[in-house]
């Protein structure tokens, strides 16, 4: 009853809801990946909290979270965990997408030197992984490529791919929701597969009750849905 009425009396303002109120700050496409099934499974099983998520760059999420202004931050390794609280929940592998007719597409998989002098798009260096592998494996060993654009958004990146021949260079999870008979996603064949997913907390604090319901069935509703483990 009294959980009730607090809930009741809590929405009057913004300020009075803040308890119910969970804020993650998430890799890009994550949202689209959980779909809005998660969303609503959620609400049913906990109608009064709220799920306020912002989709960031890695280092802004971790930032929010160093600040106190997320709850939660959901982005990839390599992460500081003398800072953070890090339980994986899914492992992503870079991967690349192609049109159907581009002159790569027969190859089963694509390494680094395919992408020589090829037209890039990416997240952007923004993010760690586009900063990662343009700095270490491709501009580090002397590959030059044309970055031809710096996006987040898949759906004009994918329609860039299909209309101007460019390669997309990006995670595997964002290739599982976007299937197209005229784009071919690749495996990237490389040293270093991809990275873990994290669902991230602040170290060292004591959790709400709220934040522990939502992680607890994150880690719960992901195998359940089969999106613990990637398949292309």
């Amino acid at each position: 009853m009294l959980d009730e009425y607090n809930y009741i009396t809590g929405l009057n303002t913004l300020a009075k809801q803040k308890e119910n109120v969970i804020t993650i700050y998430a890799l890009d496409n994550i949202v689209k990946y959980l779909t809005a099934e998660f969303f609503f499974d959620f609400r049913k099983l906990y109608p009064n909290i709220i799920l306020s998520i912002i989709e960031s760059t890695d280092e802004a999420a971790l930032n929010a979270l160093l600040a106190r202004n997320a709850d939660f931050a959901i982005t990839t390794d390599p992460l500081d965990n003398t800072n953070f609280t890090l339980t994986p929940i899914f492992y992503t592998h870079y991967c690349i997408a192609l049109s159907a007719d581009h002159p790569l597409a027969a190859k089963e998989r694509l390494s680094y030197q395919d992408l020589l002098n090829q037209k890039i798009i990416s997240k952007g260096r923004s993010f760690r992984c586009f900063r990662d592998n343009m700095e270490k494996y491709i501009l580090g060993n002397g590959l030059n490529v044309d970055i031809f654009a710096e996006i987040t958004d898949i759906d004009v990146a994918l329609n860039l791919v299909k209309e101007s021949n460019v390669i997309y260079l990006g995670y595997d999870y964002i290739a599982a929701m976007q299937r197209h008979p005229d784009i071919r996603w690749k495996m990237l064949d490389a040293e270093v597969s991809g990275q873990n997913m994290y669902i991230a907390s602040l170290k060292n604090t004591l959790p709400r009750k709220v934040c522990r319901d939502l992680q607890n069935f994150l880690l719960e509703w992901l195998p359940i849905h089969n999106k613990d483990k990637i398949i292309l």
